[in-house]
């Protein structure tokens, strides 16, 4: 009998986001490291690159999540 309520279909959607907000968890750099980075390279252009470039990854990976749900 099929399942009147797409409960299955549910909860296979929520194992993937659970899955997907796991992963960009682990490969976050958290606010505070960025500014901490951020305040280390006052006065220095070039070394902020890398700090950039993170903010880049994690802004993609955040609307790549929320276009999933």
């Amino acid at each position: 009998m099929e399942d009147p309520t797409n409960m299955s279909k549910a909860n296979s959607a929520m194992n993937g986001f659970d899955s997907e907000v796991s992963e960009m968890n682990t490969s976050l750099v958290y606010p505070q490291d960025m500014l901490d980075a951020a305040n280390a390279t006052l006065g220095q252009p070039e070394a902020t690159t890398p700090i950039l470039e993170d903010m880049y990854k994690i802004t993609k990976a955040m609307v790549t999540i929320y276009d999933h749900i």
